[in-house]
């Protein structure tokens, strides 16, 4: 590449050359002292100018270092992914203290309830931190659609082969447009029957109406004003190749969100079938079906 002409060399050319034209164009109707005084005026001018154009100059060059070419790639002043993909991390820190005069009746820290019988007099004390949670979000627009991204992690489960500690709670990518469309493919909260009350008991929950907790699954869902369409596939992974469960649930829902019951309440009624081998090897195909309101 040639070498960049500045600002203040073409400048300083120009006045240059003009000058000259005028002093020639005036050397024969001047008298010598007319003539030193008018040369003396343009030389501060020409101070001044000088001085402006190094300002201008030394602003140009501070802003194509800044445009300038990082060693590691990136240009300064580029966005950072982070900023880019709307990426945020979350999180809690929990500790669960628990004490009851009665013995707890719980599998791996879940806390159901006290155990009946001869056990009912042995009083218990849990110390549980394993609800501590993280979570990673993302999101980019792409015209019409945002695609979103979400993982989260909690410390249940245990070391067995196929549920590694910590556990994946959420995991799903989720596609919306401003037409009231989206479409969520991963491991969500089960898209039917979704009563999650708070409560210490983190079980399955079927008691207080949660009946499948969080299942791997593809929702789409159709918005129209207050009115919620949805549609949805969910299956668990298959844990025995033997039995005939390919099928997964086939669930669908119409809610009414707010409009007259008021911000943050909805009404819905939902339902769901599949027809599939549950139990052991010598179980037959049995349709199920599902009405939750």
């Amino acid at each position: 590449m040639g070498n960049k002409i500045s600002i203040k060399s073409v400048l300083t050319s120009f006045f240059l050359c003009a000058s000259l034209v005028f002093m020639a164009g005036n050397v024969f109707a001047e008298s010598t002292a007319e003539l030193k005084a008018q040369l003396k005026a343009m030389q501060k001018q020409m101070q001044a100018m000088q001085s402006t154009m190094q300002a201008m100059q030394n602003k140009i060059n501070e802003l194509e270092s800044q445009a300038a070419i990082k060693p590691s790639g990136a240009k300064v002043g580029a966005p950072s992914v982070w900023s880019k993909y709307n990426m945020k991390l979350y999180g809690k820190v929990k500790m669960d203290i628990n004490y009851d005069t009665a013995q707890f009746k719980k599998y791996n820290d879940f806390v159901g309830a006290v155990a009946a019988g001869p056990n009912h007099k042995n009083d218990s004390t849990d110390f549980n931190p394993r609800d501590t949670r993280f979570g990673f979000v993302a999101s980019h627009a792409y015209g019409d659609w945002l695609a979103k991204g979400r993982f989260e992690i909690d410390f249940y489960g245990n070391n067995n082969g196929d549920n590694l500690i910590p556990r994946m709670r959420l995991g799903y990518i989720d596609l919306s447009n401003n037409r009231g469309t989206s479409i969520r493919v991963g491991q969500d909260w089960i898209p039917v029957a979704t009563l999650n009350p708070s409560t210490i008991d983190f079980g399955i929950l079927t008691a207080a109406g949660n009946l499948w907790w969080r299942d791997p699954q593809v929702t789409v869902r159709q918005k129209f004003g207050n009115i919620e369409v949805m549609g949805s596939l969910m299956k668990h992974r298959r844990t025995n190749t033997a039995n005939e469960d390919r099928m997964p649930w086939v669930l669908a829902r119409v809610g009414l969100n707010g409009g007259i019951l008021g911000e943050g309440n909805m009404l819905a009624i939902g339902g769901g079938y599949r027809h599939a081998d549950y139990g052991k090897n010598s179980s037959k195909k049995t349709d199920r079906w599902l009405v939750a309101g």
